[in-house]
């Protein structure tokens, strides 16, 4: 583990593959380091194999990671974790809870989510036990918020334990399987990549990049 979780008593979780990390991320991160005071440290934590999407096309944790520092050291507050990585297997947010309490019980955790994958998220592994470690931060996206607040109270009224806090976002409306295609086709935009990673891509010809 790289980050001392032992320093801080309140930290915010942005998982992903970052595959590769665009501004709609680093936007979502800004937004919650400024919505979210209380939080000392966001940690970027890149998946190792998420447990809900075709990994097939996730490139190595070497230049995820690598690309993530990049543009944390833009950030303020924001530091990369590679706890994910170094456990290894299919990433299930219950054990990264479990393993952040083993170091620092006392810790007050956030976990950022998009606000539509409260759908989903009884079908989350150990989905219970999540709730009790955390506090949810939905950040809409593409998703109607009145909807979603309907439904997040219904779930707080099923789940007690469960507690969720909404994130208003501008954030880029871009995925990284856009991106990816883009650069595979000999395009990339500012517009959606720092240029830090910009140039990252190009001098290690990722992604079909040649």
């Amino acid at each position: 583990m790289d980050i001392d979780l032992k320093k801080f008593n309140c930290i915010g979780i942005l998982g992903g593959t970052f595959n590769p990390v665009h501004k709609g991320h680093t936007m979502l991160a800004r937004e919650v380091i400024e919505q979210f005071p209380d939080i000392e440290g966001l940690i970027l934590m890149p998946n190792n194999l998420p447990a809900y999407k075709d990994c097939a096309h996730i490139i190595s944790s070497e230049h995820r990671l690598n690309m993530l520092k990049l543009v944390s050291d833009k950030l303020p507050k924001t530091y990369v974790s590679n706890m994910e990585i170094m456990r290894g297997g299919t990433t299930y947010t219950i054990d990264t809870l479990n393993q952040i309490k083993s170091i620092n019980e006392n810790t007050k955790i956030y976990f950022i989510i998009g606000a539509d994958s409260l759908y989903n998220i009884e079908k989350w592994c150990n989905y219970r036990d999540i709730f009790k470690k955390c506090t949810i931060i939905a950040a809409k996206r593409d998703c109607n918020l009145d909807d979603i607040k309907e439904y997040s109270d219904k779930l707080i009224l099923k789940y007690p334990e469960l507690k969720i806090k909404f994130l208003e976002t501008q954030a880029i409306n871009i995925s990284s399987s856009q991106l990816r295609a883009s650069i595979k086709e000999g395009n990339i935009d500012e517009k959606y990549l720092d240029i830090s990673i910009l140039n990252y891509i190009k001098v290690n010809n990722l992604y079909g990049w040649t």
